[in-house]
């Protein structure tokens, strides 16, 4: 079987989130003897990567293509063709030469598959692009629509987004929808790697008590109640490190915050974090927390940085919204806590910082339900049953 997988392509490195979702999904599905992936995307240059039966197409991508979306959908296309796939797969139903190729110009017998990261037109509202009156936010609904229509399969990472496409009839056939949950490479995050080295370069200590967050500096992540812990969290844990990894359109907002609460140089921000690197980050950690928020209807879907620690063997402590209490049990495998609440916040950590007890507890928790339940393995053998003709 030939499958074509679309999405976007981090020039080999992904940094997170659905980048590291397709790159590891597609590595994966082409283990498996009787398929054929062909991964198709638009990158910095021109390429053709083989690994046995793993193909990677980039097409070259420059400014034009966005002022004439026609001719990327021209080059896609070329492509595709060569390929004479049995299979589609695209990665998100948001606006792309991939969906719109996928949706109008596909063989009529080719099998179409797509992946639910997120309910773009919720998303776009949550970041304050777009309003809920608005043209654009009729036009991607519109667009949601008639994907979850004109597909064979709608794959959403959680069961949380599997509910609310078939509730909000976004989909009218809830038969076709299936979670598939993002996975993890246990043979990368594991207990067994050292943070010593990310210590050092930032000037840390061992005996320091160390906090991690890794995800965008978007409005759904809530990185404000975390930064706004820190005062009373380093009034019961004194000299506490809370380390923040990511960029986006918040981020000077919450470096200023960090200044305004006078907790600026236990806050350290060191950008972008390229994924290969983020093993040696997560184990540099006492406890990784993940606080998002529901904003609007926008909320976490299957969070890569959350399972990625739970296999790393750290505490994790999340907010229970979207996918998040999918993957923990709260007192289990990891806490659970209200949203918006930088006073559970501070609760928490310090539960997890006195008692030794429960922190080995819920890591060795963490680790046994990210090898049983979400290693790549097991994805990939689950997608993979998607693709077969009905």
């Amino acid at each position: 079987m030939r499958v074509a997988m679309l999405g976007g392509w981090d020039g080999g490195v992904p940094s997170g989130g659905v980048g590291v979702h397709v790159s590891n999904l597609a590595s994966h599905l082409s283990e498996k003897r009787d398929i054929e992936i062909y991964y198709v995307s638009f990158g910095k240059s021109s390429s053709f990567i083989r690994s046995g039966n793993l193909r990677i197409i980039l097409i070259k991508s420059h400014r034009l293509l966005y002022l004439l979306p026609f001719v990327a959908l021209g080059l896609l296309g070329k492509e595709l063709r060569k390929i004479h796939a049995d299979c589609i797969h695209v990665h998100g139903a948001n606006v792309s030469p991939y969906l719109f190729y996928a949706l109008f110009f596909c063989a009529s017998d080719t099998r179409r598959i797509v992946t639910f990261h997120s309910i773009t037109s919720e998303e776009r509202i949550a970041h304050g692009k777009i309003s809920r009156r608005s043209v654009t936010y009729r036009f991607l609904r519109a667009l949601e629509r008639l994907t979850c229509r004109k597909f064979d399969s709608i794959i959403t990472v959680t069961e949380r987004l599997k509910e609310r496409i078939c509730l909000e009839r976004i989909c009218l056939d809830p038969t076709k929808v299936v979670s598939i949950p993002n996975g993890v490479d246990i043979q990368a995050f594991t207990p067994m790697v050292s943070g010593e080295s990310v210590r050092k370069e930032l000037g840390i200590t061992s005996e320091t008590f160390v906090i991690l967050h890794a995800k965008a500096f978007v409005v759904n992540n809530g990185q404000e109640y975390l930064i706004r812990a820190m005062p009373k969290i380093l009034s019961r844990i004194p000299g506490s490190k809370l380390i923040l990894a990511g960029r986006g359109p918040l981020m000077n907002c919450m470096i200023q915050l960090s200044k305004d609460l006078g907790v600026w140089n236990n806050v350290i921000f060191i950008g972008g974090v390229s994924h290969s690197f983020m093993p040696s980050y997560i184990a540099a950690a006492d406890v990784v927390v993940v606080p998002s928020v529901t904003e609007g209807k926008a909320e976490e879907g299957s969070s890569v940085f959350l399972i990625e620690s739970m296999a790393s063997g750290k505490p994790v402590v999340a907010t229970n919204v979207g996918g998040n209490a999918e993957a923990i049990q709260h007192g289990f495998n990891g806490l659970l806590i209200h949203e918006r609440d930088s006073e559970a916040i501070v609760e928490a950590l310090f539960k997890v910082h006195s008692d030794v007890d429960l922190r080995e507890y819920l890591s060795r928790n963490a680790v046994a339900f990210a090898q049983s339940q979400r290693t790549w393995d097991s994805i990939a053998d689950i997608t993979s049953r998607q693709y077969e003709p009905e």
